[in-house]
């Protein structure tokens, strides 16, 4: 399993999965090691830049795992790869779920960053996106996040055809940027 692992690490996937089907084939393999196994499996479907592959083996994880932090962790994957193939409103309804599954704080900004990208994707109502980013640009803790906020809601604007909105925004994400100039960048 371990050296399954090192080669997707290693980005040899074909190795990688010859290996996990090793070990699926023999009868004799630790049965715990099943859940792990197909977890690997996943990822390698991930990396491997399939995501249509990899969302219905996902979804049948996310059912399989027990443990809540994972499931979690599961379902923010799940939602990333259907904001990928521009499925936003599954997206939005991924990322308000792992909102509610009370993960740690970064999950959750980043979580609630995705939901507003994935309306730009979706077919949403704009005004509960708004709500959402106004309350997190309140938010003390968030300081260090405004770029990004105002990024978001720039998107949001620059879509429902207020540009003028969208440059100020741009331009505040500019202004708060500090630190990341990758978004300082892109914004």
């Amino acid at each position: 399993y371990w050296i399954a692992r090192s080669y997707s690490a290693m980005g040899d996937f074909s190795e990688a999965g010859n290996y996990l089907k090793l070990i699926m084939e023999d009868d004799k393999h630790p049965k715990d090691l099943d859940l792990p196994i197909e977890l690997s499996q996943t990822d390698i479907l991930i990396k491997q830049k399939k995501p249509t592959e990899a969302i219905p083996k996902l979804e049948k994880l996310i059912e399989k795992t027990k443990k809540k932090k994972t499931r979690a962790r599961l379902k923010y994957i799940l939602a990333q790869l259907y904001l990928e193939i521009d499925e936003g409103d599954k997206a939005m309804k991924l990322f308000a779920e792992v909102i509610k599954m009370n993960p740690p704080y970064e999950m959750a900004f980043s979580a609630k960053i995705n939901m507003a990208k994935s309306f730009l994707s979706g077919s949403e109502n704009s005004e509960k996106i708004r709500k959402m980013l106004a309350k997190l640009l309140k938010d003390d803790k968030n300081i260090d996040y405004q770029d990004q906020i105002y990024y978001v809601l720039a998107g949001v604007d620059f879509k429902e055809g207020k540009e003028k909105e969208a440059v100020k925004n741009y331009r505040n994400s500019v202004n708060k940027s500090i630190s990341n100039q990758n978004q300082k960048a892109l914004s």
